[in-house]
């Protein structure tokens, strides 16, 4: 099912979730600004951009699924 978007509830509650990081935050916190180069990437620049708590989210989502 290739070119189809994922709308099981996991993601659409994921997508919520990090929704925030779109419209309130800076772009050094936004998943749609930043190259995307895995989640370990992801959490690193979270955590040196200093929002521990969005890290922290990452963190337990990687932990959770692997």
């Amino acid at each position: 099912m290739e070119g189809q978007n994922n709308q099981s509830p996991s993601n659409l509650i994921r997508s919520l979730k990090f929704m925030g990081l779109t419209f309130l935050e800076t772009e050094l916190t936004s998943p749609h600004t930043l190259p995307y180069l895995g989640l370990e990437s992801y959490h690193t620049q979270l955590r040196l951009a200093g929002n521990h708590r969005r890290a922290q989210d990452v963190l337990n989502y990687i932990e959770k699924n692997t």
